[in-house]
């Protein structure tokens, strides 16, 4: 057995690999782009974070809508934890209907940047006041306990390390580098708070991220199995007329050797997978329904169906994980690219 032809049928078989997984991909986030699967499931994670009206008012909020694109259908599939902290926050301290509602939003931060004495120590007191009376009435609300728990835990130590110390006492009997240190204290324990609502955000968007990524391989694999069918893509065909046909051998070896994936993801997935179809079908390979591709026997479906489904596995696997192995391939191929790179 040549083992020359061997690596290049090989090599040939990857690079089809390479093209179908390329497809896949594009055709895969085409389908993800339509269905909108990452923003529905960010805004379910949020949902099941915050709990409704919270979460309506989240994506009311000014800083989300102007996350929205398509003219402000659509929702985000992305929000900065930094701006999730920030808007969560606000609607907190500005709940229209809480009774919370006990000092205008202008003199909390009239407090905050200015060290002014009597207000300054008040209204710092006043803003976690409104904080936490906000969380005791999310901790009545059933669907929305397990929020109050997480916002609770988030200022639990900022009162125990003392950030607060004092501040419900009258100012009238501290010096104003003691009110000014207050207020900054009040400032640092707001900034704590929000890097604890950060981290829970982040928490959550890890465990997104993990079940996206469970739906998007679910995806590929239903694809690679559809376009393989499709295109009557049969592995075990293709590495026969690999190995009988030399000339199509060099053909998708020269091809291998000068091919690199994509850098950037092209903005028309669609576009983008029809210009990989008609790449492959540039070949002579035996693609296609025609009756030149078709078995004869019984026997034959089986084997076309096995080949079908190795295309269809391999094409769920990623174009980086068959580009990797292609690129192996060709640095032990005799006298190939990987020599000339080396030299």
């Amino acid at each position: 057995m040549n083992l020359g032809v061997v690596l290049e049928v090989a090599i040939g078989l990857t690079f089809v690999w390479v093209l179908l997984s390329l497809i896949t991909s594009q055709l895969q986030d085409w389908i993800a782009s339509w269905l909108k699967w990452r923003s529905d499931m960010l805004e379910e994670s949020l949902k099941s974070m915050l709990g409704d009206p919270l979460a309506t008012e989240f994506y009311s909020h000014p800083l989300i809508k102007g996350l929205h694109t398509s003219g402000g259908t659509r929702k985000p599939s992305y929000i900065p934890n930094r701006q999730f902290a920030a808007v969560i926050v606000d609607l907190l301290l500005n709940d229209k209907s809480a009774k919370a509602k006990a000092v205008d939003k202008a003199l909390v931060d009239k407090a905050l940047n200015e060290a002014t004495e009597t207000v300054g120590t008040a209204a710092s007191q006043l803003v976690f006041n409104q904080l936490k009376t906000k969380i005791a009435q999310l901790k009545k609300s059933g669907d929305k306990q397990n929020l109050a728990r997480v916002l609770d835990t988030l200022l639990i130590d900022i009162e125990q390390t003392g950030v607060l110390q004092k501040a419900a006492v009258d100012a009238a009997g501290y010096s104003r580098e003691e009110i000014e240190k207050q207020i900054e204290n009040a400032r640092q324990g707001m900034v704590e708070a929000r890097k604890r609502m950060e981290t829970w955000y982040d928490d959550a968007m890890e465990r997104l991220s993990g079940a996206y990524k469970r739906r998007s391989n679910l995806a590929a694999l239903i694809i690679g199995m559809s376009l393989a069918l499709i295109l009557n893509a049969d592995s075990l065909a293709i590495a026969d007329s690999l190995w009988r046909d030399p000339l199509l051998r060099e053909a998708l070896v020269a091809q291998a050797e000068q091919f690199q994936l994509p850098a950037d993801q092209t903005d028309d997935p669609a576009q983008a997978a029809q210009q990989y179809i008609s790449q492959l079908q540039d070949f002579s390979l035996p693609l296609g329904w025609s009756k030149a591709n078709l078995p004869s026997d019984a026997n034959g479906w089986i084997v076309k169906l096995g080949g079908i489904m190795v295309s269809g596995a391999a094409a769920a696997q990623g174009a980086p994980f068959w580009f990797e192995m292609l690129r192996k391939l060709l640095n032990i191929r005799p006298g190939g690219k990987g020599d000339k790179d080396d030299k």
